[in-house]
C-alpha cells in the first residue's frame, strides 16, 4: 500500500480540484461561443 503524508494529500486534492474547476471554465466558454456564433448565423 502507498503511503503518502497529509499535505502532500491535500495538494494532489487541490490539484485535482483546479484541474475540475479549469475544464468546467473552458466548458462553459465553448458552450458560450458556440451559443453566440448560432445567435450571430441567426441574425443574418
Amino acid at each position: 500500500m502507498i503511503r503518502i503524508k497529509f499535505n502532500e494529500y491535500k495538494e494532489l486534492l487541490q490539484e485535482v480540484k483546479f484541474k475540475i474547476q479549469h475544464a468546467q471554465i473552458k466548458t462553459v466558454m465553448a458552450a458560450n461561443s458556440q451559443m453566440l456564433l448560432l445567435y450571430w448565423q441567426l441574425g443574418n
